[in-house]
């Protein structure tokens, strides 16, 4: 072996089939206090008891802006400065654990399980966050919970 490369992956066991089946319409637009259920169907193929079978929900907003100022030089030249600005801002998370009611304690190889899951989407964000925009120097600004948008 090289010094760069690795070793092959070890072989992995069978793992368990997971199914998620959405009711709502496909491609869908969920408002504030929307509904949204479903359910997950496991099969497993040797026996487990799950202490949770957990389905989640998050809602995350991705901004990459970049603006370009044009500055004339000397003579006929031209210089462009470009500046970039991305966020990655988590906006909620909701999870629920859908084995914790369930009478069915050990999971059996080859039957299929369903668990259904029901969510109602937030009427706002849960974090909170401290960021600079585009320079670190600046004073940094804090976002805090608000209201989701109707149209998110």
């Amino acid at each position: 072996m090289g010094f760069f490369s690795r070793k092959p992956p070890e072989p992995q066991g069978p793992v368990p089939k997971i199914q998620m089946h959405i009711h709502s319409i496909k491609d869908a637009v969920f408002k504030p206090n929307d509904i949204i259920s479903g359910h997950i169907t496991i099969i497993t193929p040797f026996p487990i008891t799950p202490q949770a079978i957990e389905v989640s929900l998050w809602g995350l907003s991705e901004t990459w802006i970049r603006t370009s100022h044009h500055h004339r030089g000397a003579g006929d030249t031209t210089k462009t400065d470009y500046h970039h600005y991305r966020d990655h801002a988590p906006l909620f998370t909701v999870t629920v654990n859908v084995f914790a009611d369930s009478a069915t304690k050990s999971l059996q190889p080859g039957e299929p399980y369903s668990f259904p899951f029901t969510f109602r989407m937030p009427e706002g964000t849960s974090n909170n966050r401290s960021e600079c925009y585009k320079d670190p120097i600046r004073v940094p600004f804090t976002v805090t919970p608000h209201h989701l948008p109707p149209s998110f």
